[in-house]
């Protein structure tokens, strides 16, 4: 038991503390610009709304990133999103 031995039980404590952040960690959002479609629907479940695409899903953000006007007319844009208070 890994209760009785007190260096078990502090590993045991972080191996569950780091699982359990590995299992809450927030996805990465991404941020996609499109200026001369700005209504453009990329797939049934990405559509840019005035310009702007927002994604946490990465099957969607690897869709967008293979479609063919990207680098051309869709560009990504630098999204920072910082949720801890300090």
């Amino acid at each position: 038991m890994p209760y009785k031995d007190i260096q078990k039980r502090r590993r045991c404590s972080r191996e569950s503390k780091r699982r359990a952040r590995a299992r809450q960690a927030q996805p990465e959002f991404r941020a996609y610009i499109f200026p001369e479609q700005p209504f453009y629907r990329i797939g049934p479940n990405a559509a840019f709304e005035h310009g702007l695409l927002i994604l946490s899903d990465s099957k969607l953000q690897e869709m967008v990133e293979a479609h063919r006007e990207y680098g051309r007319h869709i560009f990504r844009v630098a999204l920072v999103m910082d949720f801890s208070e300090e």
